[in-house]
């Protein structure tokens, strides 16, 4: 059976005045360090609403999880060097994609999901501003290569990509009501071919996303159609957002620490030389809803390494922290 990789594309908002059909003139690139939480959902009956002037109720949806997200500086992350003309790197349940954010456009670079990838070499520029509502943008042409570890096949990838801003009103969701949002419609109609059998499979995929005037994005659906000789697959996926002030967020205020293997199997080594200062630390582990899955308390000079068992846990990224009565630090990893 052949799988569609297809990494989540989280978008962080724009700046626009408060008027009827507001003009986008400006992207608040979010900062490295900075986490959200989401809720995720898959219903198929889901439907997306109508675009112009609307008032869109999305209450009611049954959630399956919580998670968190990160965002990174690219050199800090493992695949990161991979991916030189990116700024940014957002950590999600997908993966860890790579983007170059600017006030006036947002480029994709490809991503990682554990061991399959993607990689466009001549990359998807998401946005291009300024958007004025009902003015799709020029159909932007991209090209790459894909890798999917679990039949270590290798895909060329080729497609173009249009965003229009096609509605504008109020949202109702599971974290409240908001006024004055402004909906993005994304088209990406993309072609995989097999490099060893020249097998091709069509992938369509539509993300809607709603901001608020100051930037937030509050609302998405993601809809993917995949067609091929070997198999047809469809997912829709629909997420809440909500801003975090805990959590995963205060860890990323701390100062970052320095570790390897990542990704790693059995154990996490730290490199001691990286803490702040020496003292008692409390050393967690935290998942991506911000569950704690190891806890203990130990004297940590500022020599040699300490090693962290990381056995028990599944497949996922993690955050290690290390909090003291003077700093917190803090590493991203993967468990593999």
């Amino acid at each position: 059976m052949k799988k569609t990789f297809t990494l989540l594309l989280s978008i962080i908002g724009f700046s626009t005045a408060a008027q009827a059909q507001p003009e986008i003139n400006s992207f608040t690139v979010p900062l490295a360090g900075t986490s959200y939480t989401y809720k995720i959902a898959s219903d198929f009956e889901q439907n997306v609403g109508d675009a112009g002037n609307q008032d869109w109720d999305f209450t009611g949806i049954t959630y399956l999880a919580t998670p968190t997200d990160l965002y990174s500086t690219p050199g800090s992350t493992t695949h990161g060097g991979e991916f030189p003309s990116s700024n940014l790197a957002h950590d999600d349940f997908s993966g860890t994609n790579y983007y170059n954010w600017t006030s006036t456009g947002k480029t994709w670079y490809g991503g990682y999901n554990f061991s399959n990838y993607v990689k466009y070499t001549d990359p998807i520029v998401l946005y291009t501003l300024p958007l004025s509502y009902n003015v799709a943008t020029s159909a932007d042409s991209y090209a790459g290569t894909k890798f999917e570890s679990s039949d270590s096949e290798n895909f060329n990838v080729a497609g173009t990509a249009t965003t229009t801003y096609d509605g504008y009103g109020s949202i109702k969701t599971v974290y409240g009501t908001y006024a004055n949002v402004v909906r993005l419609k994304t088209t990406m109609v993309e072609t995989q071919t097999n490099t060893a059998n020249s097998e091709v499979t069509d992938v369509t995929s539509i993300f809607y996303e709603w901001y608020t005037t100051s930037g937030v994005l509050v609302f998405a659906i993601q809809h993917i159609t995949s067609e091929s000789p070997s198999v047809d697959l469809e997912a829709k996926f629909i997420y809440a957002f909500n801003v975090v002030t805990t959590g995963l967020t205060e860890q990323n205020k701390g100062h970052e620490l320095a570790a390897s293997p990542n990704p790693a199997t059995d154990a996490l080594l730290i490199h001691l030389e990286s803490l702040p200062n020496a003292g008692v630390y409390d050393i967690k582990i935290v998942n991506n809803t911000g569950d704690v899955m190891s806890s203990q308390k130990e004297f940590l000079d500022q020599i040699g390494q300490k090693s962290v068992d990381v056995s028990f846990l599944k497949e996922g990224w993690y955050v290690l922290s290390l909090s003291s009565e003077k700093t917190t630090a803090y590493y991203k990893f993967i468990k593999q």
